[in-house]
């Protein structure tokens, strides 16, 4: 029966929220890698001039001068 009270399913929604948000701030911290590959083909003579590329990205900040822990910091405190 508690269960089914709006406030308490509000509080539950808000702390669910918060915890996406920390988990989505502490991510951030870790660098993020991006694998592509293409290949291009003319339609005359496929064949011969076919060409195709493969390249992967990192992409790690490393100082965003203390933005994202402040961040963290707050979420932490809510």
């Amino acid at each position: 029966m508690m269960n089914s009270h709006s406030s308490i399913k509000a509080q539950n929604k808000l702390i669910q929220s918060l915890e996406n948000s920390l988990k989505s701030l502490q991510a951030q911290l870790k660098p993020n890698l991006s694998f592509r590959a293409g290949v291009s083909t003319p339609a005359k003579d496929p064949l011969e001039d076919t060409s195709a590329n493969v390249g992967f990205i990192v992409n790690y900040i490393y100082s965003d001068g203390g933005k994202l822990i402040h961040r963290l910091k707050i979420l932490m405190l809510e």
